[in-house]
C-alpha cells in the first residue's frame, strides 16, 4: 500500500460540441483557456499527454498494439486546455472526429456523472447564485458532495449545481472561508479572474463500487465515511475516496435498472483521469506489467537536472488513469 496520498491533478472529458463546452467553462466558471491543439494519427487510447506525444510516440504505438490490439485505431481530435491561472491545466476538453468522414464522434455509455470546483474565497455562494439567476444560467442548490438532488433543511453549507452542454453535473463548492460578500461579475472575461480556485473532485459511474474502490485505494486514496458534524451525512449509496485530511477526490457511483440490478459503467465520456503527488515505487498496482511508464527530462533549473515521469493504466471500467510525479 502506498503511504503518500495522491491528489487530483486534472480531468480530460470528451464532448460532442467543443465550442459550446469551452464557452460554458470559460465564460460561466471563468476558467482560463491556455491553448488548443490538434491531435491526428495517434492512438485513441493514449493520446493527450504531452509526455507521451512529445517524448515517446513509438512507445505509444508499441504499447497499444501489444496491450489493446482490438482497441487500436487512428483518430483525429481537437483538445482545449483550461485552468485557473496556475502553472498547470485542470480541465482538458476533447472533441474527436472520425478520420474518414470528419464527423464528430458521439458520446456513449455511462462514465462521468459530473465534476466539482471550489468557489474562490472572496466569492460568497449567495452572491454567485444571484449572479447566475440574473444571467439566466439554470442551477439548483443541494448538499455538497451529493448528486445535487438532495437538500438537508437547516444546512448552512451547500453547493450550486449547474449542467454543462453535454449533460454533466458541475458542482460549485464554497471554499469554507467565504466570509466576505464581494459582488464579482459572473463573467470574468474583463478581469481574467476565475470564479473557481481549482478542481475539487469527480463523480464517476462504475460497474462495481467495491472493485473500483479497491483499485483506487491501491493507488493511495483513502475511503471517507464522514466529513464532520457540521456537514450533512454522505450518501450511503456512494463510495467516497480522498486524502488523509478528508478532502474528497473521487466519488464512485453505481447505476441500477428497474429491478435493482447494477448496470455496467464505462463508455467514452472520460478521456482520462490525472493524479499526482505520490511515489509510485511503493504502489504495487503501478508495478503491474499492464502499466506503462514514461520518463522525461524537465527544464534545467540552475545546475540540477530534474526528471519527471507519468504512468498510465486502466481502472476496472476501462477508464485511463494517468499518474504524474517527480
Amino acid at each position: 500500500m502506498n503511504t503518500t496520498c495522491p491528489s487530483l491533478h486534472h480531468i480530460a472529458i470528451r464532448t460532442e460540441q467543443l465550442n459550446k463546452t469551452v464557452t460554458f467553462y470559460s465564460k460561466i466558471l471563468g476558467l482560463i483557456n491556455t491553448g488548443e491543439f490538434s491531435v491526428k494519427d495517434t492512438s485513441a487510447l493514449l493520446k493527450y499527454s504531452h509526455s507521451l506525444l512529445v517524448h515517446a510516440p513509438r512507445k505509444i504505438h508499441q504499447f497499444t498494439r501489444e496491450r489493446f490490439t482490438s482497441g487500436y485505431q487512428m483518430m483525429n481530435a481537437m483538445v482545449c486546455q483550461l485552468g485557473t491561472g496556475g502553472p498547470y491545466y485542470e480541465l482538458l476538453i476533447v472533441q474527436e472526429e472520425d478520420p474518414k468522414t470528419k464527423m464528430v464522434l458521439p458520446l456513449s455509455g455511462s462514465s462521468l456523472y459530473g465534476l466539482a470546483f471550489v468557489i474562490r474565497d472572496e466569492i460568497h455562494p449567495d452572491i454567485l447564485a444571484w449572479d447566475l439567476e440574473i444571467a439566466g444560467v439554470p442551477f439548483r442548490i443541494g448538499d455538497s458532495y451529493s448528486s445535487g438532488l438532495k437538500f438537508t433543511p437547516g444546512n448552512e453549507r451547500y453547493s450550486l449545481y449547474l449542467t454543462d452542454p453535454d449533460g454533466r453535473v458541475v458542482e460549485l463548492i464554497p471554499s469554507g472561508s467565504c466570509s466576505q460578500v464581494t459582488p464579482i461579475p459572473l463573467i470574468e472575461a474583463e478581469t481574467g479572474i476565475p470564479l473557481v480556485s481549482g478542481l475539487s473532485h469527480l463523480m464517476v459511474y462504475v460497474s462495481d463500487t467495491k472493485v473500483s474502490s479497491r483499485f483506487y485505494q491501491d493507488l493511495g486514496l483513502i475511503a471517507i465515511t464522514s466529513q464532520g458534524e457540521d456537514i450533512p451525512a454522505l450518501d450511503s449509496d456512494k463510495l467516497y475516496l480522498g486524502d488523509e485530511k478528508k478532502n474528497i477526490r473521487i466519488i464512485l457511483m453505481q447505476k441500477y435498472d428497474e429491478n435493482g440490478l447494477p448496470l455496467p459503467a464505462g463508455g467514452d465520456g472520460i478521456d482520462h483521469l490525472g493524479f499526482c503527488g505520490f511515489v509510485a515505487n511503493s504502489c504495487e498496482t503501478l508495478k503491474n506489467p499492464a502499466c506503462i511508464t514514461i520518463s522525461q527530462e524537465k527544464e534545467r533549473d540552475d545546475e540540477d537536472q530534474k526528471m519527471s515521469s507519468c504512468q498510465y493504466l486502466s481502472d476496472p471500467d476501462g477508464y485511463l488513469v494517468e499518474i504524474c510525479q517527480e
